[in-house]
Protein backbone atom coordinates (compact mmCIF):
# COMPACT_ATOMS: atom_id res chain seq x y z
CA UNK A 1 0.00 0.00 0.00
CA UNK A 2 2.68 2.68 0.92
CA UNK A 3 5.11 1.08 -1.94
CA UNK A 4 1.99 2.19 -4.46
CA UNK A 5 3.23 5.77 -4.24
CA UNK A 6 6.31 5.66 -4.35
CA UNK A 7 9.92 5.05 -6.95
CA UNK A 8 10.29 1.53 -5.99
CA UNK A 9 14.56 1.39 -5.12
CA UNK A 10 14.73 -2.21 -4.96
CA UNK A 11 12.42 -4.04 -7.56
CA UNK A 12 13.55 -7.50 -6.99
CA UNK A 13 12.46 -7.46 -2.76
CA UNK A 14 8.77 -8.63 -2.23
CA UNK A 15 6.59 -5.70 -2.55
CA UNK A 16 4.43 -6.46 0.57
CA UNK A 17 7.97 -6.54 2.64
CA UNK A 18 8.19 -3.34 1.70
CA UNK A 19 5.17 -2.20 2.75
CA UNK A 20 6.04 -3.72 6.00
CA UNK A 21 9.12 -1.97 6.69
CA UNK A 22 7.31 1.07 5.78
CA UNK A 23 4.35 0.05 8.54
CA UNK A 24 7.33 0.41 10.68
CA UNK A 25 7.93 3.76 10.28
CA UNK A 26 4.57 4.51 10.43
CA UNK A 27 3.99 2.74 13.40
CA UNK A 28 6.45 4.27 15.44
CA UNK A 29 6.23 7.64 14.02
CA UNK A 30 2.44 7.70 13.89
CA UNK A 31 1.35 8.52 9.94
CA UNK A 32 -0.67 11.27 11.00
CA UNK A 33 2.76 13.00 12.41
CA UNK A 34 4.60 11.60 9.22
CA UNK A 35 1.95 13.57 6.96
CA UNK A 36 1.73 16.76 8.47
CA UNK A 37 3.10 19.92 6.59
CA UNK A 38 6.26 20.34 8.78
CA UNK A 39 9.32 21.16 8.18
CA UNK A 40 11.26 18.09 10.17
CA UNK A 41 13.40 15.82 8.00
CA UNK A 42 11.13 12.66 8.42
CA UNK A 43 8.01 14.93 7.44
CA UNK A 44 10.19 16.14 4.71
CA UNK A 45 11.25 12.82 3.64
CA UNK A 46 8.10 10.87 3.76
CA UNK A 47 6.43 13.57 1.42
CA UNK A 48 8.85 13.05 -1.02
CA UNK A 49 8.12 9.59 -3.62
CA UNK A 50 11.71 9.41 -5.30
CA UNK A 51 13.93 6.45 -5.14
CA UNK A 52 16.79 7.86 -2.53
CA UNK A 53 13.66 8.70 -0.16
CA UNK A 54 11.76 5.65 -0.46
CA UNK A 55 15.55 3.91 0.58
CA UNK A 56 15.99 5.97 3.30
CA UNK A 57 12.57 5.19 4.59
CA UNK A 58 12.91 1.72 4.15
CA UNK A 59 16.45 1.50 5.58
CA UNK A 60 14.69 3.48 9.11
CA UNK A 61 11.95 0.75 8.97
CA UNK A 62 13.99 -2.11 8.95
CA UNK A 63 16.07 -0.92 12.40
CA UNK A 64 12.79 0.12 13.71
CA UNK A 65 11.73 -3.33 13.13
CA UNK A 66 14.93 -4.90 14.61
CA UNK A 67 15.14 -2.18 17.35
CA UNK A 68 11.69 -3.22 18.21
CA UNK A 69 12.36 -5.69 20.75
CA UNK A 70 13.25 -3.36 23.21
CA UNK A 71 9.94 -0.90 23.03
CA UNK A 72 10.66 1.49 26.03
CA UNK A 73 14.17 2.21 24.65
CA UNK A 74 12.68 2.51 20.98
CA UNK A 75 9.87 4.84 22.55
CA UNK A 76 12.21 7.27 23.88
CA UNK A 77 14.66 7.41 20.80
CA UNK A 78 11.43 8.19 18.69
CA UNK A 79 9.97 10.68 21.12
CA UNK A 80 13.75 12.46 20.75
CA UNK A 81 14.02 11.89 17.15
CA UNK A 82 10.51 14.16 16.90
CA UNK A 83 11.79 16.83 18.62
CA UNK A 84 12.97 20.40 17.44
CA UNK A 85 16.38 19.94 19.49
CA UNK A 86 18.78 19.00 15.95
CA UNK A 87 21.16 17.24 18.50
CA UNK A 88 18.81 15.08 19.82
CA UNK A 89 17.33 14.09 16.62
CA UNK A 90 20.15 13.68 15.01
CA UNK A 91 21.82 11.63 17.94
CA UNK A 92 18.39 9.46 18.29
CA UNK A 93 18.31 9.26 14.70
CA UNK A 94 21.62 7.47 14.69
CA UNK A 95 21.34 5.44 17.51
CA UNK A 96 18.51 3.45 16.15
CA UNK A 97 20.02 3.37 12.76
CA UNK A 98 23.67 2.15 13.97
CA UNK A 99 22.28 -0.51 16.38
CA UNK A 100 19.34 -1.84 13.98
CA UNK A 101 21.56 -2.24 11.42
CA UNK A 102 24.51 -4.33 13.72
CA UNK A 103 21.92 -7.39 14.55
CA UNK A 104 23.58 -10.44 13.90
CA UNK A 105 22.72 -14.30 13.67
CA UNK A 106 25.67 -14.88 16.20
CA UNK A 107 25.49 -11.60 18.33
CA UNK A 108 22.51 -9.61 19.89
CA UNK A 109 22.46 -6.21 20.25
CA UNK A 110 21.24 -4.62 23.87
CA UNK A 111 20.39 -0.79 24.78
CA UNK A 112 22.44 0.43 27.37
CA UNK A 113 19.46 1.65 30.62
CA UNK A 114 19.72 4.89 31.30
CA UNK A 115 21.81 4.81 34.42
CA UNK A 116 24.74 3.19 32.69
CA UNK A 117 26.70 6.17 31.53
CA UNK A 118 29.90 5.22 29.02
CA UNK A 119 28.21 2.74 26.50
CA UNK A 120 25.03 3.30 24.68
CA UNK A 121 24.70 -0.62 23.94
CA UNK A 122 26.04 -3.90 24.32
CA UNK A 123 27.15 -6.54 21.54
CA UNK A 124 26.72 -10.10 23.26
CA UNK A 125 28.10 -12.80 21.06
CA UNK A 126 26.84 -16.02 21.37
CA UNK A 127 29.97 -17.23 22.60
CA UNK A 128 29.84 -15.09 26.08
CA UNK A 129 32.20 -12.16 24.80
CA UNK A 130 30.62 -9.06 25.15
CA UNK A 131 31.19 -5.45 23.68
CA UNK A 132 30.01 -2.34 25.30
CA UNK A 133 29.56 0.16 22.48
CA UNK A 134 29.70 3.88 22.45
CA UNK A 135 28.32 5.87 19.70
CA UNK A 136 29.54 9.72 18.75
CA UNK A 137 28.11 11.14 15.59
CA UNK A 138 28.98 14.68 14.21
CA UNK A 139 27.93 16.69 11.27
CA UNK A 140 29.59 18.50 8.28
CA UNK A 141 31.78 21.41 9.58
CA UNK A 142 31.29 25.14 9.52
CA UNK A 143 34.01 25.33 7.55
CA UNK A 144 33.04 22.87 4.93
CA UNK A 145 29.29 24.54 4.84
CA UNK A 146 31.36 27.84 4.46
CA UNK A 147 33.46 26.49 1.42
CA UNK A 148 30.50 24.81 -0.14
CA UNK A 149 28.87 28.29 -0.20
CA UNK A 150 31.19 29.81 -1.25
CA UNK A 151 31.80 27.32 -4.22
CA UNK A 152 28.14 27.21 -5.10
CA UNK A 153 28.13 31.10 -5.46
CA UNK A 154 31.67 30.78 -7.85
CA UNK A 155 29.51 28.06 -10.16
CA UNK A 156 26.34 31.00 -10.24
CA UNK A 157 28.89 33.70 -10.99
CA UNK A 158 30.79 31.88 -13.63
CA UNK A 159 27.69 30.37 -15.44
CA UNK A 160 26.31 34.26 -15.54
CA UNK A 161 29.28 35.12 -17.27
CA UNK A 162 28.86 32.87 -19.75
CA UNK A 163 25.94 33.53 -20.17
CA UNK A 164 26.23 36.99 -20.72
CA UNK A 165 29.47 36.69 -23.17
CA UNK A 166 27.37 33.83 -25.05
CA UNK A 167 30.41 31.17 -24.67
CA UNK A 168 29.49 27.75 -24.02
CA UNK A 169 31.32 24.47 -23.24
CA UNK A 170 33.80 26.25 -20.99
CA UNK A 171 35.25 23.83 -18.25
CA UNK A 172 36.39 26.09 -14.76
CA UNK A 173 39.08 24.20 -12.45
CA UNK A 174 39.90 26.44 -9.43
CA UNK A 175 43.19 25.76 -6.86
CA UNK A 176 43.72 27.07 -3.95
CA UNK A 177 47.25 27.03 -2.48
CA UNK A 178 47.86 23.95 -0.33
CA UNK A 179 49.01 25.56 2.92
CA UNK A 180 46.63 28.38 2.78
CA UNK A 181 42.95 28.71 4.27
CA UNK A 182 40.90 31.14 2.00
CA UNK A 183 39.18 33.79 4.02
CA UNK A 184 36.41 35.96 2.74
CA UNK A 185 39.00 38.70 0.83
CA UNK A 186 40.38 35.60 -0.62
CA UNK A 187 36.67 34.54 -2.15
CA UNK A 188 35.80 37.63 -3.06
CA UNK A 189 39.33 37.83 -5.22
CA UNK A 190 38.18 34.44 -6.48
CA UNK A 191 34.92 36.02 -7.64
CA UNK A 192 36.74 38.88 -9.59
CA UNK A 193 38.81 36.55 -11.57
CA UNK A 194 36.39 34.05 -12.45
CA UNK A 195 34.44 37.21 -14.23
CA UNK A 196 38.00 38.61 -15.74
CA UNK A 197 39.08 35.04 -16.94
CA UNK A 198 35.23 34.26 -18.82
CA UNK A 199 35.76 37.46 -20.45
CA UNK A 200 39.48 36.72 -21.42
CA UNK A 201 38.45 33.20 -22.57
CA UNK A 202 38.43 33.05 -26.56
CA UNK A 203 38.31 29.14 -27.08
CA UNK A 204 41.49 27.84 -26.28
CA UNK A 205 43.56 27.16 -22.63
CA UNK A 206 43.66 30.30 -20.53
CA UNK A 207 45.65 30.46 -16.96
CA UNK A 208 45.20 32.88 -14.22
CA UNK A 209 46.88 33.15 -10.92
CA UNK A 210 46.49 35.08 -8.16
CA UNK A 211 47.94 34.29 -4.48
CA UNK A 212 46.62 32.04 -3.35
CA UNK A 213 44.37 30.81 -6.76
CA UNK A 214 45.38 28.95 -9.58
CA UNK A 215 42.49 29.28 -12.72
CA UNK A 216 42.05 26.89 -15.65
CA UNK A 217 39.84 28.17 -18.08
CA UNK A 218 39.81 24.76 -20.93
CA UNK A 219 37.04 24.37 -23.82
CA UNK A 220 34.84 21.37 -22.10
CA UNK A 221 34.85 18.37 -24.56
CA UNK A 222 32.07 15.85 -25.22
CA UNK A 223 31.96 12.16 -24.04
CA UNK A 224 33.37 9.80 -27.12
CA UNK A 225 30.14 9.27 -29.20
CA UNK A 226 28.52 12.36 -27.90
CA UNK A 227 27.90 15.78 -28.54
CA UNK A 228 27.49 18.34 -26.24
CA UNK A 229 23.70 20.64 -26.27
CA UNK A 230 23.46 23.32 -28.35
CA UNK A 231 20.82 25.46 -26.41
CA UNK A 232 21.86 24.97 -23.31
CA UNK A 233 24.95 25.82 -21.15
CA UNK A 234 27.62 23.30 -20.57
CA UNK A 235 29.77 23.94 -18.23
CA UNK A 236 31.77 22.47 -15.35
CA UNK A 237 33.56 23.81 -12.68
CA UNK A 238 36.34 22.59 -9.83
CA UNK A 239 37.01 23.96 -6.92
CA UNK A 240 39.71 22.82 -4.75
CA UNK A 241 41.08 23.91 -1.34
CA UNK A 242 42.82 22.27 1.65
CA UNK A 243 40.63 20.48 3.84
CA UNK A 244 40.52 22.21 7.04
CA UNK A 245 42.44 21.44 10.28
CA UNK A 246 39.29 21.44 12.43
CA UNK A 247 38.60 18.21 10.72
CA UNK A 248 41.04 15.89 12.71
CA UNK A 249 40.20 17.69 16.13
CA UNK A 250 36.53 17.17 15.38
CA UNK A 251 37.29 13.12 15.26
CA UNK A 252 39.93 13.13 18.09
CA UNK A 253 37.12 15.58 20.40
CA UNK A 254 34.63 12.60 19.87
CA UNK A 255 37.41 9.55 20.99
CA UNK A 256 38.82 12.14 23.97
CA UNK A 257 35.22 12.34 25.24
CA UNK A 258 34.30 8.46 24.54
CA UNK A 259 37.70 7.80 26.56
CA UNK A 260 36.73 10.19 29.89
CA UNK A 261 33.27 8.47 29.98
CA UNK A 262 34.67 4.69 29.95
CA UNK A 263 37.24 5.90 32.31
CA UNK A 264 34.97 7.65 34.61
CA UNK A 265 32.40 4.99 34.18
CA UNK A 266 32.98 1.65 32.34
CA UNK A 267 33.86 -1.38 34.66
CA UNK A 268 37.12 -3.29 34.45
CA UNK A 269 36.22 -6.99 32.78
CA UNK A 270 38.21 -9.42 31.06
CA UNK A 271 35.49 -10.90 29.06
CA UNK A 272 34.52 -7.57 28.06
CA UNK A 273 35.93 -5.03 25.45
CA UNK A 274 35.10 -1.44 24.94
CA UNK A 275 34.55 -0.31 20.91
CA UNK A 276 33.21 3.54 19.35
CA UNK A 277 31.36 3.85 16.53
CA UNK A 278 31.64 7.05 15.01
CA UNK A 279 29.78 7.97 12.37
CA UNK A 280 31.58 10.42 10.07
CA UNK A 281 30.19 13.17 8.04
CA UNK A 282 29.64 12.23 3.93
CA UNK A 283 32.56 14.75 3.08
CA UNK A 284 35.01 13.65 5.43
CA UNK A 285 37.55 11.11 4.02
CA UNK A 286 37.57 8.17 5.84
CA UNK A 287 40.99 7.15 5.03
CA UNK A 288 42.04 10.19 7.04
CA UNK A 289 39.69 9.81 10.02
CA UNK A 290 41.00 5.94 10.03
CA UNK A 291 44.72 7.29 10.13
CA UNK A 292 43.79 9.89 12.76
CA UNK A 293 41.94 7.44 14.87
CA UNK A 294 45.18 4.57 15.00
CA UNK A 295 47.54 7.39 15.95
CA UNK A 296 45.03 8.20 18.87
CA UNK A 297 44.81 4.45 19.35
CA UNK A 298 48.90 4.19 19.77
CA UNK A 299 49.39 7.70 21.61
CA UNK A 300 46.80 6.35 24.29
CA UNK A 301 47.82 2.57 24.88
CA UNK A 302 46.27 1.96 28.32
CA UNK A 303 42.79 3.61 26.91
CA UNK A 304 39.75 1.70 28.14
CA UNK A 305 39.35 1.83 23.85
CA UNK A 306 39.48 -1.43 22.69
CA UNK A 307 38.43 -0.43 19.01
CA UNK A 308 37.26 2.02 16.77
CA UNK A 309 34.89 1.76 13.70
CA UNK A 310 34.33 4.60 11.54
CA UNK A 311 30.45 5.03 10.08
CA UNK A 312 29.92 6.77 7.04
CA UNK A 313 26.76 6.13 4.17
CA UNK A 314 26.72 7.64 1.20
CA UNK A 315 25.02 6.01 -1.74
CA UNK A 316 28.14 5.14 -4.22
CA UNK A 317 27.54 3.48 -7.82
CA UNK A 318 29.49 0.46 -8.53
CA UNK A 319 30.19 -0.33 -12.31
CA UNK A 320 29.59 -4.54 -11.69
CA UNK A 321 26.05 -4.21 -9.56
CA UNK A 322 25.00 -1.32 -9.36
CA UNK A 323 24.03 1.18 -6.20
CA UNK A 324 25.64 0.16 -2.94
CA UNK A 325 25.93 1.94 1.02
CA UNK A 326 30.25 2.37 2.29
CA UNK A 327 30.93 0.03 4.53
CA UNK A 328 32.20 -0.02 8.29
CA UNK A 329 35.67 0.32 8.46
CA UNK A 330 37.06 -0.87 12.12
CA UNK A 331 39.94 0.68 12.92
CA UNK A 332 42.61 -0.50 16.40
CA UNK A 333 41.98 -3.89 18.21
Amino acid sequence: MFMNRRINSVPERDRAELDALLENVTRSFDESWLAAPGGHPLQVLWRRPDAYATTELLTLGHALGRMAKWPRWLTGQVAKAKSSDINNRRGALFEILALGQLEGPNFAIEPAPDNHPGHDAFVRFSCGAEIGLSLKSYEISVHQREFEEHAAEAWERFTAHLEHARRNAVELYIFCRPDHQPRSGDWKALRALIARGSEMFEGVPLELRADPWELFFRPMLPEPGKRLAQDYLSARILVCVPRHVNDERNLLSKLEDARANLERHAKSDPSASNYVLIKVPSDSSVAACEEWAKAYLAEHPSSPIASVALYQVEVAHNEADGTELAPIRWTGG
